[in-house]
């Protein structure tokens, strides 16, 4: 068990949503390692704090999972998805669907529920097992992408 709450997205899943957006402008929590598979133009690491700065472009979040963490990141992808700054951005996190910040950001953004646990790598190197917890990926824009077959996304799950 990684000694931190740092995960870094499986690359599989990375290259499916880049197959649909085309790259990252932005990884608002992030480090170094991490960026070397999500491959973001910029990156902010914790000590730059994505949370106290305006995002834009094309953004790919996965945040720390941790309680106190995930309210304030599903906040602030839920602010700069609807600022007009932001063009596309997916926040990936654990399905909490019986969470306040779940509900709040399904009841107005695309979601998908993945199919399988997701295995992510950490500081220390890939996790033993699968996550024990189900993951979504939230999607700022309201269903669009769901409805087409021909997206790579398609195949991750059910998307609502």
């Amino acid at each position: 068990m990684s000694a931190t709450d740092e995960r870094y997205t499986p690359i599989w899943l990375l290259n499916l949503v880049r197959e649909q957006c085309g790259g990252f402008d932005l990884d608002p929590c992030s480090c170094a390692q991490a960026n070397e598979t999500v491959q973001a133009k910029e990156f902010w690491t914790k000590e730059q704090d994505g949370l106290s700065r305006p995002w834009s472009g094309i953004v790919w979040c996965n945040p720390p999972y941790s309680r106190g963490n995930i309210d304030r990141w599903a906040a602030k992808f839920r602010e700069e998805s609807l600022s007009g700054r932001v063009r596309e951005a997916y926040f990936l996190v654990n399905a909490e669907t019986s969470s306040k910040w779940f509900q709040a950001l399904a009841a107005e953004f695309g979601f998908c529920l993945i199919s399988k646990r997701l295995k992510f790598d950490t500081p220390e190197g890939l996790m033993p097992s699968a996550s024990p917890k189900p993951s979504v990926l939230f999607h700022s824009r309201r269903r669009v992408l769901q409805r087409s077959k021909l997206s790579p996304l398609y195949s991750l799950g059910v998307w609502t």
